[in-house]
């Protein structure tokens, strides 16, 4: 428990631009079922600093029509219906006039090549779904659909919050940056932005990924905006750094608010009280390991610093062993974390476990707290329900984000 009380003494959680939670700010979530009010709280939050007028009368005027590449399982999706949700909810209790009508957010279409997300995208969501990013031409008014299976507008008129694949820029992928194999998606993808009407565009990434080439990619007139933030930094047991970028075209929106980004994300911060424990939250039986396992935890328990979550899919003799943080967050979640073991619970953690510390919502009760449409999973194998968490973006953070910007951006106002 030590570590853990001196961990606090750090100001900022590794890579990110926000700094933490002191230790006397409230909690913001004490379980995973917690979590997943983070709509409701975070606007709250946000009208305690900056006024519930302002907030608001900022609130009554967004509109996004939403388009995603790189999607996943619709974590951009997700974040986004929440949010507007949580915003009628919010100018229902403290304005007086008629909300029934207001739309923040409609989706347009996704954009996601990986064949087990896009029939989640599909019957979660039901709105357009295209496969190949580098096969997406955006000056044409169709491409096929695998939701409708025909040819279908491709509607391109506002938003896009994207997350170009992060391998050649993570340590998993050699950091081989701009020379990686991957990278063509992301010139189809900025290619895709410049030929597009959006305005504005969310950009998701490891946090080694650098505005100058997003900004060198996308020329003038955009301009971009960027946080480095954490789940830990909002009150969640989990760590999952990432840079969250927001690129605008400077002719069409204007940051108008009495914040910067980073200083709306600081307004939500919350204390950490969730450790890699809470996430272990189902019912489920203790596992017998196999022989390899078995003698790889026995590895890890001879360390000095003895992990009480390991990752069994990593081996602790080749240096590469990993588990829980210094503070006893469960560790960042990647497409190899099928084998995540809790000592305690003696069982692996579960990819829909490791899908709700993201805050998806895979169950009914989780949908109806967070207003977003419940996932789809009955016929995802195992296996794919890991791949789909570790490439996943954490809720809560992301619509963080979209918060600000929601909040922040008025167009242009022309002479």
């Amino acid at each position: 428990m030590q570590v853990a009380n001196t961990c606090w003494l750090r100001r900022f959680y590794p890579k990110t631009s926000v700094p933490a939670a002191p230790d006397d700010y409230p909690v913001n979530f004490r379980s995973v079922k917690d979590v997943y009010r983070w709509p409701n709280m975070f606007l709250e939050k946000a009208a305690s600093c900056f006024g519930v007028k302002w907030v608001a009368q900022r609130l009554r005027r967004w509109k996004w029509e939403l388009s995603t590449a790189f999607s996943g399982v619709g974590c951009a999706e997700s974040a986004a219906i929440s949010l507007a949700a949580a915003a009628k909810a919010f100018l229902k209790k403290h304005l007086t006039s008629n909300v029934r009508g207001t739309n923040h957010v409609q989706l347009s279409f996704a954009c996601e090549i990986d064949g087990a997300c896009q029939r989640v995208l599909r019957s979660t969501y039901g709105h357009c779904v295209f496969c190949d990013i580098t096969k997406l031409n955006m000056t044409k008014n169709s491409s096929f659909c695998i939701t409708h299976q025909k040819m279908c507008p491709i509607q391109h008129k506002l938003d896009d919050p994207t997350r170009p694949v992060c391998v050649d820029f993570s340590l998993m992928g050699q950091r081989k940056k701009q020379h990686g194999p991957s990278y063509a998606t992301h010139k189809a993808f900025y290619d895709a932005v410049r030929k597009s009407n959006w305005s504005l565009v969310f950009i998701e990434n490891v946090t080694e990924y650098q505005e100058q080439l997003v900004q060198q990619e996308l020329g003038k007139p955009w301009c971009i905006l960027s946080c480095r933030l954490d789940p830990r930094v909002l009150g969640m047991g989990c760590a999952r750094a990432r840079v969250f970028m927001v690129a605008y075209r400077t002719d069409k929106l204007v940051w108008d608010a009495p914040f910067g980004l980073n200083e709306l994300v600081e307004c939500l911060r919350g204390r950490v009280v969730m450790t890699a424990k809470d996430y272990y939250y189902m019912d489920l039986p203790r596992v017998k390991l196999s022989d390899a396992n078995e003698r790889n935890l026995a590895d890890y328990n001879s360390e000095s610093r003895k992990l009480q979550f390991p990752d069994l899919n990593q081996y602790a003799k080749n240096g590469r062993g990993r588990g829980e943080t210094v503070d006893n967050a469960l560790p960042t979640l990647t497409t190899t974390s099928g084998r995540l073991f809790s000592q305690a619970h003696h069982r692996f953690l579960h990819p829909d476990e490791m899908l709700a510390s993201h805050a998806l919502p895979i169950s009914k009760d989780q949908g109806k707290a967070c207003r977003a449409p419940t996932l789809e999973l009955d016929k995802v194998p195992y296996t794919s329900k890991v791949h789909m968490a570790g490439n996943a973006i954490n809720i809560p953070t992301i619509g963080s984000v979209m918060l600000a910007a929601a909040l922040a951006f008025q167009p242009v106002q022309k002479p």
